[in-house]
């Protein structure tokens, strides 16, 4: 009797031990949930088949390897292939839902992107837009995404390989409210933890490539993986890559900035002892085409066992700019100017467009190059000696001129923002009540007090 008891006094005990882990169950898998959430989201976007422009060959080529690549990362990826509207909005609905909590989201687009009424818009492959007025109905915007992704915690990363010659523009009707840009995706200024890139700086085109890959995405796919590499250095390898493979016709650029926080897409391999400061700056160095980098390293640690490496490289890439230089002096006049309006882009001296022209403000560049550099040049006309002069300068020359209501930051202009209690004025900053009172300042008296009259006569002043 006293076993029986006890079995059933144990009967009951386990009956309720199970209804409570019945009733505690949905919250147990909620935790668990929590635990093991994805820190890391993706969104990958390849729109090659356009239902009314020619298709794009690489597209869904290189959505389907980033993605690949990011889930090797340990993403979790979403990937849409020839999105239409309606495709790519569930997806960044469902995309917004999945980056919050996670500590980095990434969204990678390839197809065709282009700029509206000053805004950059990404183009789902069933758009039409006859008009400009179509693109919000038609299109997704880039301020949209770039609000997404700012909710991760860590890094909110947008990449585009968006800014090839677009179709839609040649035969958009424009209304006149609206400016569509005819080449490339315009310069954005992200908040917060926020990077964008460009396969190709505003204001310019991407190629293609003939490969499976864009060169873009090829640089991309080809760096994405390294150990130990910062995210911004990730993209300054991609960007000299595919400078490098595009002869310098196509310049990536990122848009935002981080904190000092080191940022890695795959951590760096775990090393006995700290490496010195000159192996891992060599490291980042050692296949960059920046000479200018290349002689701070020389300068900064002379004693350095790589320093002949660095030297080595030095002499490679001057006697490879060298061989571009003559192949362009023999070749001809629209490669020499080439050649030279990339250089003067370089140190700042010319926007204008890399057309192969020596115009008159290729020309004028030239000359604001030689005032502002002291360098000596026998003229200001097109030579292999004038394309070497500007080559030899590793640094900006030209300065920033910005527009009113922005300031130089680094190589760009940022907006100027006042504190609180002042407002911008003639470019710069001051308290409300003095900005209030500049405004409506009349001009003092006549001496002696009262009204007069005055007037001029030969030069000379009469009052009254």
């Amino acid at each position: 009797m006293w076993r029986i008891n006890l079995w059933k006094h144990r009967g009951r005990e386990w009956h309720i031990r199970l209804g409570l882990f019945a009733a505690l169950m949905p919250a147990v898998l909620l935790f668990a949930g929590w635990a093991v959430a994805d820190t890391r989201v993706a969104l990958v976007v390849g729109n090659g088949a356009y239902q009314h422009v020619p298709v794009l060959p690489n597209p869904e080529n290189d959505a389907s390897d980033v993605a690949a690549s990011l889930e090797r990362l340990g993403f979790s990826v979403r990937r849409v292939v020839d999105g239409k509207f309606e495709d790519m909005r569930r997806a960044l609905l469902e995309f917004s839902q999945r980056v919050r909590g996670a500590d980095i989201a990434m969204m990678y687009f390839a197809g065709h992107g282009m700029e509206i009424g000053s805004e950059n818009w990404l183009i789902p492959i069933d758009a039409e837009l006859k008009s400009d007025l179509d693109v919000e109905q038609e299109a997704v915007g880039l301020k949209s995404i770039m609000s997404i992704v700012s909710a991760a915690s860590r890094l909110g990363l947008v990449v585009l390989d968006a800014c090839r010659n677009n179709p839609f523009a040649a035969k958009m009707q424009r209304t006149g409210r609206t400016r569509a840009a005819d080449r490339g995706l315009t310069r954005v200024e992200p908040n917060g933890s926020v990077l964008v890139a460009y396969a190709a700086r505003d204001g310019t085109t991407a190629a293609d490539g003939s490969s499976r890959n864009s060169p873009f995405t090829a640089a991309l796919l080809r760096y994405i993986e390294t150990p130990g590499l910062e995210v911004n250095f990730l993209f300054r390898a991609v960007r000299d890559d595919v400078l490098r493979t595009t002869k310098r016709e196509q310049e990536p650029f990122v848009y935002g900035a981080l904190s000092k926080e080191a940022i890695y897409l795959r951590a760096p391999p775990p090393v006995l002892g700290p490496p010195s400061a000159d192996e891992v700056m060599w490291d980042f160095l050692k296949d960059t085409s920046d000479t200018a980098a290349l002689r701070r390293f020389v300068e900064q640690f002379p004693t350095s066992a790589r320093r002949a490496d660095a030297e080595q490289r030095l002499s490679m890439l001057a006697a490879d700019a060298e061989q571009k230089l003559q192949d362009a002096a023999k070749a001809d006049r629209r490669e020499l100017a080439r050649l030279l309006q990339l250089e003067l882009r370089r140190v700042g001296c010319f926007d204008g467009a890399i057309n192969g022209e020596f115009d008159d403000p290729t020309r004028s560049a030239l000359v604001e190059f030689a005032k502002q550099s002291a360098a000596k040049l026998t003229s200001d006309e097109l030579s292999p000696e004038a394309v070497k002069a500007v080559r030899d300068i590793d640094k900006r020359v030209c300065p920033l001129v910005c527009p009113a209501g922005e300031r130089p930051e680094g190589e760009r202009c940022v907006r100027l923002i006042c504190p609180a209690g002042q407002v911008l004025k003639d470019g710069s900053c001051m308290p409300e009540r003095a900005a209030t009172d500049a405004g409506t300042r009349t001009a003092p008296p006549p001496k002696g007090g009262g009204s007069s009259k005055c007037f001029t006569f030969q030069g000379r002043q009469f009052c009254e």
